[in-house]
């Protein structure tokens, strides 16, 4: 379970379930079928899980995760008068951030050339 997830469920928040309006964004990893085929399939799923690592860490700040699918990862949050639509462009942000500090990892660990220009979000 993620953040924000075990304290309604030991509530039973779970049991009325209530309408609420929510926002999403589907961040997806670039190229992932050309990165699947180079390394081979144990290394690419290591590859996709320390992106979704990284993404995890930044979203925590943003939105909650509501589901992963495949190389996507679906984030919402609840819409209301306080919300920030720049928390979009400020989460894709802070992900180009994270990835660019850690492109020596993945060239690393993965022999991407491109590490960043690979793994960046598509909304």
């Amino acid at each position: 379970m993620g953040p924000g997830v075990l304290l309604p469920f030991n509530l039973r928040k779970h049991v009325q379930p209530q309408i609420e309006e929510r926002a999403f964004i589907f961040p997806d990893l670039k190229l992932s079928t050309t990165n699947a085929e180079n390394p081979g399939h144990k290394k690419y799923r290591q590859l996709k899980r320390d992106c979704f690592l990284d993404i995890n860490y930044v979203s925590t700040k943003y939105a909650e995760i509501y589901q992963y699918v495949g190389d996507e990862i679906v984030l919402a949050w609840l819409v209301n008068e306080r919300m920030n639509m720049a928390a979009c462009f400020d989460f894709d942000f802070d992900c180009q951030t994270v990835f660019r500090n850690r492109e020596s990892y993945y060239q690393n660990n993965y022999g991407l050339l491109q590490g960043i220009k690979q793994f960046s979000i598509v909304e």
